[in-house]
């Protein structure tokens, strides 16, 4: 499917897989809608507002090449299993890109922050947590703990 993308990466070195690199563009954009947003009402701000709809926006948009490397991803390092994280990825990507997709398209006119767009970017912002929080152990390790030298037992052998 990608496998073009996965080549060139490699020449340039880099083999890991690509859906974790893109991912912080959504959650990152859903956290700064929410905090905007948060804020721009409570302070009532309107350039807030707006501020939080461009950062959902950007977030829809980041969307669709997240969820392309997650499946290309998927396919090329789980070889396309159907275990359960995968089943509950699916459900909360797809619950993230409905609820995005009506962020979107209510927030469009609104001039400002209101209490919809602040309680559907906390939604997204449930959404992704969960995303994030779901699926496999990491599977990198923590390097091994050197053991540390008991200081007296260093002074004792000395003398």
């Amino acid at each position: 499917m990608a496998d073009w993308v996965y080549h060139f990466l490699a020449g340039l070195g880099y083999t890991h897989p690509i859906h974790p690199a893109l991912v912080h563009v959504p959650i990152g954009n859903i956290i700064a809608a929410f905090v905007f947003g948060a804020l721009g009402l409570l302070l009532r701000k309107q350039n807030l507002g707006r501020a939080a709809y461009y950062a959902l926006v950007l977030a829809f948009l980041g969307l669709f090449p997240g969820i392309f490397f997650a499946v290309a991803d998927w396919l090329r390092y789980f070889g396309g299993a159907w275990i359960f994280w995968i089943k509950m990825k699916i459900i909360l990507a797809s619950v993230l890109f409905v609820l995005l997709l009506i962020a979107v398209i209510t927030g469009r006119r609104d001039t400002g922050a209101t209490a919809r767009g602040v309680f559907l970017s906390f939604l997204c912002l449930l959404s992704v947590t969960g995303l994030g929080t779901s699926g496999p152990t990491s599977s990198i390790r923590e390097p091994p703990r050197r053991r540390q030298k008991n200081w007296r037992q260093d002074d004792t052998s000395s003398r």
